[in-house]
C-alpha cells in the first residue's frame, strides 16, 4: 500500500483501500506477476514515481499506471522496451539487450524516444495531444511520465460498439487533424497513426498518443521492416529507408484510420494496392460523397497525390457538407478497462 497522510492507496489502481486484496482491482502484493517482462508493481522511479499496473504493451515499449509521489496524482508511465531486443534483467527492474548486434539499434532508438519526448512536451497543454510532464533515463532505458487519459483506444472502441457515425468520424478527423497541424508547424511527425494511437476519453476529449519516433529508428534498422511497422496504416515511403517523409506521411495513416473508423475494414498495405486497389476502386459501403473524396486523397499511394499539409486538409473537412455534421464520440466509464490485480496482460 502507499500512505499518503490518512489515505491508504492500493499500489496497483491507486485506488482508496483499507486492506489487501484491493476490491477495485483484485490487486495482492502477496502474489507476484507471472509476467517477468515488466515492471514490479510499486517499483519506485527517479525517487517520485510509483509503478502500478500495465495500461498496455506494445512493440517498443510497456505503458504502465503511475502515481507522482510528490504531486500526489495519477500518472501514466511509458518504458522504452523494443520487443525482441530487450529482455529484463535478474534484478527484473534492469533493461538489458539480447546480444551487442542490437546495441546501436537499442541506443539509436533510446535516444530518438528521449528526444522525441523533448520535442512533445512543447504541446502540452494542447486539447489534442497527451501531454508529456517529464522524461528521464533509468534501468538502462528511458521513461515518458504522461498525463493518465480515462478512455478507450478508437481500436477499441470500435470493436465493442462497432463502427462510427459518419458524423462521429468526422469529429475525430478534425481533432486529428488540428493536432497534426500543431506538430507538424514544429516539425514533428507522429510516424504511428492508428486506431491504437487515439484516444476516445470520458470527458469527450480526443487525444493522439505514441509518436512513433523510435519505431521508425529501428524500421532503418532493420533487415525486415515489415516486423516493425503496422500493416495496413503505413504508407510506402515509410517502407523504404530512404524514403521521403513528410506531413503526407501523416495524413496517409489518418486516412486509412478514417477508413476502418467509417467500415470496421483495414486497407491493404500500398504495395499490394499498386497492383490491385479494389477496396477504394468505388464507394461500396456508401460514405458521403464529401468523406469519400477526403479518404481517397489521404491514402493515394503516391505521396505526391496527397494533402501536401494537416492545414489543407482541415480546408477540405471544412467543406464536407450536410447532412454530415461532427459530433462527439461518448465513451462511457464502464468502458475504460480496469488495471487487471495480478495479471498485467489483460489487453
Amino acid at each position: 500500500m502507499i500512505e499518503t497522510g490518512s489515505r491508504k492507496l492500493c499500489e496497483n489502481c491507486f485506488q482508496e483501500i483499507d486492506q489487501e486484496p484491493c476490491r477495485n482491482c483484485g490487486y495482492d502484493s502477496r502474489k507476484s506477476s507471472a509476467d517477468r517482462t515488466v515492471l514490479p508493481v510499486g517499483t519506485k522511479l527517479d525517487g517520485k514515481i510509483s509503478v502500478g499496473g500495465v495500461m498496455g504493451k506494445g512493440g517498443f515499449g510497456i505503458t504502465y499506471l503511475g502515481y507522482d509521489l510528490r504531486m500526489g496524482k495519477v500518472i501514466a508511465v511509458k518504458e522504452y522496451y523494443p520487443n525482441g531486443i530487450a529482455y529484463r534483467a535478474g534484478d527484473g527492474v534492469t533493461v538489458q539487450i539480447i546480444d551487442a548486434g542490437v546495441g546501436e539499434a537499442f541506443e539509436q532508438g533510446a535516444e530518438k524516444f528521449y528526444s522525441e519526448a523533448q520535442m512533445v512536451a512543447q504541446f502540452n497543454g494542447n486539447p489534442n495531444i497527451v501531454s508529456v510532464y517529464d522524461y528521464f533515463r533509468a534501468n538502462n532505458t528511458v521513461y515518458l511520465v504522461m498525463e493518465y487519459l480515462s478512455g478507450i483506444t478508437l481500436k477499441e472502441y470500435v470493436k465493442r460498439h462497432g463502427v462510427l457515425t459518419e458524423g462521429q468520424a468526422l469529429y475525430v478527423l478534425n481533432k486529428m487533424a488540428a493536432a497534426l497541424s500543431i506538430t507538424h508547424s514544429a516539425g514533428v511527425l507522429h510516424r504511428d497513426i492508428s486506431p491504437d494511437n487515439i484516444m476516445l476519453c470520458t470527458d469527450g476529449k480526443i487525444k493522439l498518443i505514441d509518436f512513433g519516433a523510435a519505431r521508425q529508428i529501428m524500421a532503418e534498422s532493420s533487415a525486415n521492416l515489415t516486423v516493425v511497422l503496422k500493416p495496413g496504416y503505413t504508407p510506402v515511403e515509410q517502407y523504404t529507408k530512404k524514403g521521403r517523409q513528410g506531413a503526407w506521411t501523416d495524413i496517409y495513416s489518418l486516412g486509412v484510420v478514417l477508413y476502418y473508423a467509417l467500415t470496421g475494414v483495414v486497407l491493404d498495405d500500398p504495395y499490394e494496392r499498386m497492383e490491385d486497389d479494389q477496396e477504394l476502386a468505388q464507394n461500396s459501403h456508401g460514405i458521403n460523397a464529401d468523406l469519400w473524396e477526403i479518404l481517397k486523397k489521404c491514402t493515394m499511394v503516391n505521396a505526391g497525390d496527397r494533402y501536401n499539409s494537416a492545414i489543407e486538409l482541415r480546408r477540405a473537412l471544412a467543406g464536407v457538407s450536410a447532412p454530415v455534421t461532427p459530433c462527439p464520440v461518448p465513451v462511457d466509464p464502464s468502458d475504460v478497462p480496469k488495471i487487471g490485480g495480478n495479471s498485467p496482460d489483460r489487453i
